[in-house]
Parts: structure tokens; C-alpha cells; sequence
């Protein structure tokens, strides 16, 4: 008989799974790296913060100094790696004492400037591109023109006002203010475009409403060099509109204006010679072309015929 056989020994117990490994920390220098490369990112995004601000309440100071009027802006912003300047929506307002608010509209301005020349005492801009879309010229009831009351042209901006035995228009001008405020500029290329001029007369009232007359003057992307001076800038735009409507908006003439501008060239490569210098025989009376200086690249032997009239 033959015995059974051995029973097999019982199985090891299976061994236990063992813990997860804990999770490795990063050393210590890869920890305070993201800290700094974190902090210095803040520090960059609160660095072009300031700058667009500064530089757009400096934008605004400047051109209440030079015109007086205020102010509206609805995007202002400058180039994270250059020094280009985009400015959106811009509105110059008429100061008390006129009827209607509206000056100029300006959709588009941009700029490129150095700002390496803001520490210094020269400001310089390469190129300043301004998108004008109208000007609206207001006479109130008074008889003086919103233009009048600019300080570039010597007006008072928001203390000035109409005053009885001044020029044409009510308005006695004020001594011209200073120009540059101390601080000298350098524009190397200005381009000007200005599509229309619309005049609001109420001291002619009919139905309750002022006479209104438009003029397409196309003023388009005409260029000028060595402006040297936002006051220029303004007699420029001001000098523009004079030039290309048939009848009075402001007191100034152009002569006057075009003696403000110094060394200003403009159109196929006239030159403003100063204020007491000669302008050429094409500058004369008010609606007449400013012959070699401002016509955009086109020279005519004979002044052009003023822009057609628009009455509503």
C-alpha cells in the first residue's frame, strides 16, 4: 500500500505593495528663480503702465498749454518695444462762451518719437502723422470765432472771451504765448490730413438753428519738415483752413500765420524764411494759395479756384 504524498509547503504571503515615493521638491535656486523672473514681469507690466500714462498726461498738458481748450482722448498707447504712439479718438472742444462744443476731430494720431531726447532739452519726434476729420468753426452769437480764442494765435483759451473794439469777429487778442514752454522741439516729418471745415454761424439764426456751411477743403496727407515748435503745429492746421475756404474764420491772416513758422518746409520744398522774412509772392489775402509753401506737391501758376460751397 502506498502512502500519499507530501503535502506541499504553503505559499509565502505575497508581498506588500510599497509606499509611492514622495514627490521630489524643485531645489531651491529653480524655487527663487520663478519668484524673480515673476517679480521682474510685474515690475516690467507697472514699468509701461506709468509710461503710457505720463506720456499721456504730458500729450495733454502740452496741448491745453498750446490751444487752451480741453481735451478728450479714448485710447492712448505706445509701442512695448519702440517708441511709436497711437492715439485714438481725439477731441478738442470749444471753451465757454460758444454754443456749440465741437472743435476738431481728430480719429487717428500717431507719432514716433525718441524717448532717449525726453531727458534731454530738445524733444524730438521723427514723424507725427495727424488724421484730422473736421474742424468746426463756431461764431457765437457775440460775432467771435472759436478760432480766436486759440492761444497759439494769441487768444485766451478758457479766460479769454469777446471784448468789445478788438479786431474782426469781436475778439481782441492776447499777448501770443510763449512757445515751447521753455523746452525746445524738433518734428522731422509732419503729415497733415484735414477732410473737412464746417462753420456754425449764430449770428445768423433761422428756425432756431444757426447757419451752417460745410467745405471739403481735402487736405490730403500733405507733408511738412523742420516744424519746430506744437504751436506751429496748431498755425499750421489754422493756416490750412484759411487758405482753402472762401471767406473770414479767424482774425489772423495768412501772413501772420506764415510768419510764425519759422523754418518750416512744406509741399514740393517751399520755405517759411521767418517772421521777418520774405514768403514769396504767392502768399496773399485769405482764400488765396500759399504758392510754394503748403500746396501739397502741386505748383499752379495761378492761384486755385475756391472749394466748391455746401449751405444747409
Amino acid at each position: 500500500m502506498s502512502e500519499p504524498p507530501p503535502t506541499p509547503p504553503p505559499a509565502p504571503p505575497s508581498p506588500s505593495p510599497s509606499p509611492a515615493p514622495a514627490p521630489r521638491r524643485g531645489s531651491p535656486v529653480l524655487r527663487w528663480g520663478l519668484r524673480i523672473g515673476a517679480v521682474l514681469v510685474l515690475l516690467l507690466l507697472a514699468a509701461l503702465l506709468s509710461r503710457n500714462f505720463l506720456l499721456r498726461r504730458g500729450m495733454e498738458a502740452v496741448v491745453t498749454r498750446v490751444t487752451g481748450f480741453p481735451l478728450s482722448v479714448e485710447s492712448f498707447s505706445l509701442g512695448l518695444l519702440d517708441a511709436r504712439v497711437d492715439i485714438g479718438g481725439m477731441r478738442l472742444s470749444n471753451t465757454a462762451g460758444f454754443e456749440d462744443p465741437r472743435c476738431l476731430h481728430l480719429p487717428r494720431v500717431s507719432a514716433e518719437m525718441e524717448l532717449g531726447s525726453l531727458r534731454t532739452e530738445e524733444v524730438r519726434f521723427r514723424e507725427i502723422v495727424l488724421d484730422i476729420r473736421e474742424v468746426v468753426v463756431v461764431r457765437n452769437a457775440a460775432g467771435e470765432t472759436s478760432l480766436d480764442r486759440l492761444k497759439a494765435l494769441g487768444g485766451g483759451g478758457e479766460e479769454g472771451g469777446a471784448k468789445e473794439g478788438g479786431k474782426e469777429g469781436g475778439a481782441t487778442p492776447a499777448a501770443p504765448a510763449e512757445e515751447g514752454g521753455g523746452t525746445r522741439w524738433r518734428i522731422d516729418r509732419l503729415e497733415l490730413t484735414i477732410g473737412r471745415v464746417v462753420l456754425l454761424d449764430y449770428t445768423r439764426m433761422r428756425d432756431g438753428k444757426p447757419a451752417e456751411e460745410v467745405w471739403d477743403i481735402g487736405v490730403d496727407h500733405e507733408e511738412f519738415r523742420n516744424v519746430d515748435s506744437p504751436e506751429a503745429i496748431v498755425k499750421l492746421i489754422v493756416l490750412k483752413v484759411l487758405q482753402n475756404t472762401p471767406i473770414r474764420l479767424v482774425s489772423a491772416t495768412v501772413d501772420s500765420l506764415v510768419g510764425g513758422l519759422g523754418s518750416v518746409v512744406g509741399g514740393a520744398a517751399g520755405v517759411v524764411k521767418g517772421a521777418a522774412g520774405a514768403v514769396g509772392e504767392g502768399v496773399r489775402g485769405i482764400g488765396g494759395a500759399v504758392e510754394g509753401l503748403l500746396g501739397g506737391g502741386k505748383k499752379s501758376e495761378e492761384p486755385p479756384p475756391p472749394p466748391k460751397r455746401k449751405k444747409k
